[in-house]
């Protein structure tokens, strides 16, 4: 007895699969591109071998690669196979290697298109942005439309009714395409406007087609605030300005959608419609509930009935801080200039006015130092004190005031500002503010509850919370607005004479010019802060001196610098023999004006007085008092009976008119 025995190694494998099963293309011999299909085999050992049913039609790689010969299709192929008539068709097979019985086959046939559809596009987008078009190529497959597998090599005519808006990127990766398309579009935006947009082929006779229309805008910005964050107390809100974006289309049954994400635990938002506002411009009121911090997102769109129609939501990220206040700014409204050497941001000198008001502005911060853009919920309090070191705050009118700007009718904050009428203001005063709490009944009328204690921190982790002292002070100065004391002078010419006028307060740095120059040399000095005027030659010019820190206008002086133009004698015609009379000498300029007399100086004047015969009388300087403008009083006293004249002169004897005598006319005088 024999025991034959044989053995065999048997491998199981998952089962072999084709896919596509079924590949139906456009039936196209003129297309100048080869359309490629990708088939995926799956199961056994993963080792296939692939051929094709007509290698003039289908060329197929071993990795499952074919790639359609259209140039070799024929019409006369046209035959019917169990997809119904087609006019040509051919097949993919792939088996196992080491077992070619085991094989799957796919159907590859070529069909005369019978429609084309656009199935997804955003019928809006961004200038920068994309419209992605998905268009899907139909064929009669039993009676039913049926998609084609792939339509690359398919040529489609794009139209534009207006050419300016889009321009087509060939070099865009694909996307995943929508159901049933087999061909897709980038349309790159380039400009604001509508078009519409066509996608066509002609088959035979016969063209297929379909249109949409696309709207472009401007992308979606920020117009109000520009930092994009907004800073707020709790209590406190602002109006948030948007604009571009998309638009309320009227010519197509479109609605335009608008939604707004956020934290309603910390913020309450409300859409705002301006009177004036344009349809690019979206405005939102922000008002805070509770501290904290969120990113609030706007989302707008259009939203059409249209299945094909897919919403290109823009979205705008804003960040809303909603803080406690902990630290108080005050600026004096007068701003020092940019070339100022006190090299201090914000002047604290206050220049008197007509009613001598004054505006502080106020400015509050959080522990970040963000300025919070709206301060209504918060109450300051304020004291003023004088030169005398006394609080004043009871004798002081104030108010606290807040500017705002209107976008489209609708007020956006500026600033805020104290303003205080101050009759009789020392020359220095200090104005401290304080912020202590919230306004209990802005928090009420908003049914907001605040923190307890109001903008409570703790000072250690293991510390209680504790109101902080948010304070600040301003010392100031107050000058006068104009600088000089007065606006005409006039100067006598002569060697000795030197003019001072002292300024007004000020800050002490001042830019100084004469025009025309070369009558008088200026001067400042430092330290009298006094301005020093030398004559150097008759005639007039204009001093102008400007403040280099306060924003005040340049303060004009015209000088004048004289001589004696005319002298004139005004006295009794007789005098008896041992008595005395008065004579009145009257001094003119050389504008004819009477000269102001330095009477401490008379001889600066170079005065002369001739008898004609001094044997006669006596003539003197008499006292100086109690005269006018331009007089000079001499005494005449008689020595002898006779008649006489008496003549005064002066030599200038200086510049042009030295040499130059000027004389009074004779005044005779008899004894």
């Amino acid at each position: 007895q024999y025991n034959l025995q044989a053995t065999a190694d048997l491998q199981i494998y998952s089962k072999l699969q084709l896919t596509p099963k079924l590949v139906i293309l456009p039936f196209d011999p003129n297309s100048p591109q080869r359309q490629q299909i990708q088939f995926i085999a799956t199961g056994g050992d993963g080792s296939y071998t692939w051929t094709t049913g007509n290698s003039q039609l289908l060329h197929i790689s071993q990795t499952g690669l074919a790639e359609i010969y259209m140039e070799n299709l024929k019409y006369s192929t046209s035959k019917t196979s169990n997809q119904g008539e087609v006019l040509a068709l051919t097949s993919v097979t792939v088996a196992l290697s080491r077992n070619t019985k085991i094989e799957k086959k796919a159907d590859v046939v070529f069909i005369p298109p019978e429609k084309l559809e656009i199935v997804s596009y955003n019928f809006e987008t961004a200038v920068g942005d994309y419209v992605v078009v998905h268009v899907a190529f139909y064929a009669k497959v039993n009676g039913t439309l049926t998609p084609y597998t792939a339509c690359d090599n398919v040529h489609f005519d794009l139209n534009f009714s207006n050419n300016q808006i889009f321009n087509i990127d060939v070099e865009k990766v694909p996307e995943k395409y929508k159901k049933n398309a087999c061909r897709q579009y980038f349309l790159k935006a380039s400009s604001v406007g509508t078009t519409n947009f066509k996608v066509s082929h002609r088959f035979m006779d016969k063209e297929l087609s379909d249109e949409v229309v696309l709207v472009t805008f401007d992308p979606l910005n920020i117009l109000n605030p520009v930092t994009n964050e907004i800073v707020l107390p709790i209590g406190s809100s602002r109006n948030v300005f948007y604009h571009h974006g998309p638009r309320k289309v009227f010519n197509i049954e479109a609605e335009l959608i608008k939604k707004v994400n956020y934290d309603h635990q910390l913020v309450d938002i409300n859409e705002v419609i301006g009177e004036f506002a344009e349809d690019t411009k979206y405005i939102y009121n922000i008002l805070c509930k509770k501290v904290g911090d969120q990113v609030i997102t706007l989302n707008i769109f259009n939203a059409l009935s249209s299945s094909a129609a897919v919403p290109y939501i823009t979205k705008y990220e804003t960040k809303v801080y909603c803080v406690k206040p902990r630290f108080l700014n005050l600026y004096t409204i007068e701003k020092l200039k940019a070339g100022c050497p006190l090299k201090r941001q914000n002047s604290q000198l206050h220049v008197r006015t007509t009613n001598d008001e004054m505006q502080i502005e106020i400015e509050v911060l959080d522990a970040h130092q963000r300025k919070l853009q709206n301060i209504s919920s918060l109450i300051i309090d304020w004291h003023f004190t004088q030169g005398d070191g006394k609080s004043h705050t009871d004798q002081i009118l104030f108010s606290r005031k807040s500017d705002v700007d209107l976008f489209d009718g609708v007020p956006i904050p500026k600033r805020d500002y104290l303003m205080t009428s101050i009759n009789e203001i020392d020359v220095n005063f200090k104005i401290k503010g304080v912020v202590t709490q919230y306004d209990e009944a802005v928090l009420d009328h908003y049914a907001i509850w605040p923190e307890i204690p109001h903008f409570g921190i703790k000072k250690t982790p293991d510390s209680k919370a504790a109101t902080p002292l948010i304070e600040n002070e301003l010392n100031f100065l107050s000058v006068d607005k104009t600088l000089l004391p007065f606006s005409t002078l006039s100067i006598f010419l002569s060697t000795n004479v030197i003019k001072r006028m002292r300024l007004a307060q000020g800050s002490g740095y001042y830019d100084i010019k004469a025009s025309p120059t070369g009558i008088v040399e200026v001067q400042f000095d430092e330290t009298s802060r006094e301005l020093v005027l030398i004559p150097r030659k008759i005639g007039e010019t204009r001093i102008s001196v400007l403040d280099r820190c306060l924003s005040t206008e340049s303060s004009i002086l015209t000088v004048s610098v004289v001589s004696i133009g005319r002298i004139e004698i005004q006295s009794p015609d007789r005098v008896e023999k041992t008595k005395s009379i008065e004579a009145i000498v009257k001094l003119f300029d050389t504008n004819d004006n009477l000269l102001t007399i330095d009477y401490e100086n008379l001889a600066m004047y170079h005065l002369r007085e001739d008898v004609l015969d001094p044997n006669l009388l006596s003539l003197k300087l008499g006292n100086q008092v109690n005269l006018n403008e331009g007089e000079i009083r001499y005494v005449i006293t008689g020595v002898e009976l006779g008649e006489t004249k008496i003549v005064m002169s002066t030599n200038l004897g200086a510049g042009e008119n030295e040499g130059r005598r000027v004389s009074s006319a004779p005044a005779p005088i008899q004894v």
